[in-house]
């Protein structure tokens, strides 16, 4: 054997050899998630960022507008707004539905079985013991989450694209006191959108009900504290009254492997701001407040749902086969009491995730609910709180199948290597060469065939 061709028979080994590690570490391990940057000279652990997320979560924004911080800098910083881009206005029929709903009705349980995350179906929370003044979405753990894609409709599909939602239940709110109906309710949605081209925080804010004239129009007037430059629109059924915030400036796009290491955050503070505020990998909080004086939601948010959805209109965020998140809420209304669990949803968008209730409620500081959502039935965890098993070790090819394989590397450099004779490049003196390739390449393949009729033995 020449040293040509052992040279290649060794790399050959060694690629196949690669691949089947490569392979089996990345089933061990799921995707990697990219890890923040930091200083030269500068160790922070997941718990200090933790800890100034926290911090910050107390810390007052500036003023009404858009905002940032980057860890650890612990102050806010004013930044330009972005105008949000046009979205549909339909009411998501699950509203309609709740709206119908008596008192004694509005706590649910899903049935056996149910599928599919959105459109009403999903596991929320209801505080206990006062209204909520902010809630906090987040994923405990992910499982092989490789790809996500947005379906509107057979026809228009978009890789990559998914949106997180913080929405409250629909709230008695003072802000219908100028309504032409007696069945006004308000409803926020907190939302961060994310596709290929980037990502940004922002908030929708609707009056249900409201009539066919929304506040600045005609004699209703206008509410207090309305952001300049904007005002209602009306939904389809020009019943309801409806703006959407401007949003935080272009964030750069968060690959769906990402996901566990967003964290979504919704505020309500009487006398003060409603804000949205999404923490991203690279240590960086962006967000956008409005007064609460629009809404007055500090006042009557009792009930929320968190979950990551298609990007908009109805759309669903379809993810891969073998997928699983363990979603956590965490609930803040001043008290330790441990939520109640509510089978209830209020958007129109929806994921592919199967539902595994009840989920779980905590009491502390702040309370929490915990529910899973997977992909595959081996998925389902009966811990409390869930946890995801981890998938079975992929069998290591035999020395057989590496022997075949091997063989199959060879004939495809060897196929090549003849291919190439036809080529310019392969006429006149240049000639010599290429059919030296062929034989040396003729030669790796008599040896891999050997090999494997030697390891491959009946």
């Amino acid at each position: 054997m020449s040293k040509c061709t052992s040279f290649l028979l060794r790399l050959c080994a060694s690629l196949l050899l690669g691949i089947c590690a490569s392979g089996s570490m990345a089933q061990q391990r799921g995707p990697i998630s990219p890890r923040p940057s930091q200083p030269m000279g500068q160790v922070h652990t997941t718990a200090d960022r933790l800890a100034w997320r926290q911090r910050m979560a107390t810390r007052p924004k500036p003023k009404t507008g858009c905002f940032a911080a980057t860890f650890p800098s612990e102050q806010w910083k004013e930044t330009r707004c972005a105008t949000p881009p046009k979205m549909p206005h339909k009411r998501p029929s699950p509203l309609t539905k709740w709206l119908r709903l008596t008192p004694d009705a509005k706590v649910r349980t899903l049935p056996p079985g149910s599928a599919v995350a959105g459109n009403g179906a999903d596991i929320a929370g209801i505080a206990v013991g006062g209204p909520i003044n902010a809630a906090e979405g987040f994923f405990d753990q992910t499982q092989d989450i490789q790809t996500v894609v947005n379906v509107r409709s057979p026809t228009n599909q978009s890789p990559g694209a998914y949106a997180l939602q913080i929405n409250v239940a629909p709230f008695d709110s003072t802000s219908c006191s100028q309504a032409q109906t007696k069945t006004c309710k308000g409803w926020l949605q907190y939302l961060f959108m994310n596709d290929n081209n980037g990502a940004f925080a922002m908030m929708e804010v609707w009056l249900l009900d409201f009539g066919p004239t929304c506040p600045g129009e005609g004699s209703i007037q206008q509410l207090p504290d309305m952001p300049q430059g904007i005002s209602w629109g009306h939904s389809p059924s020009n019943m309801d009254c409806v703006f959407d915030t401007t949003t935080t400036p272009l964030l750069a796009a968060q690959p769906v492997t990402s996901l566990a290491q967003l964290r979504l955050r919704g505020e309500a503070i009487a006398g003060g701001q409603d804000t949205v505020t999404i923490a991203t990998p690279d240590g960086k909080i962006n967000g956008i407040a409005i007064s609460d004086n629009i809404l007055k939601l500090s006042s009557g948010w009792n009930e929320v749902e968190f979950n990551v959805f298609g990007y908009v209109g109805g759309s669903q965020a379809n993810f891969n086969s073998g997928a699983a998140a363990v979603v956590h809420i965490n609930i803040e209304n001043g008290t330790k009491n441990a939520p109640t669990i509510d089978n209830a949803g209020f958007t129109g968008e929806t994921n592919n995730f199967n539902l595994v209730p009840p989920g779980c409620s905590n009491a502390g500081n702040p309370p929490s609910i915990v529910f899973e959502e997977i992909t595959l039935a081996s998925q389902s965890s009966p811990a409390c709180p869930p946890a995801i098993p981890a998938p079975p070790p992929k069998p290591q090819p035999t020395p057989c199948q590496q022997a075949t394989e091997a063989v199959a590397i060879a004939q495809t450099v060897l196929a090549k290597a003849q291919a190439r004779l036809s080529d310019s490049t392969c006429k006149g003196p240049p000639s010599i060469n290429c059919i030296k390739t062929v034989q040396a390449d003729q030669a790796a393949l008599t040896a891999a065939i050997a090999h494997k009729n030697k390891v491959c033995k009946p």
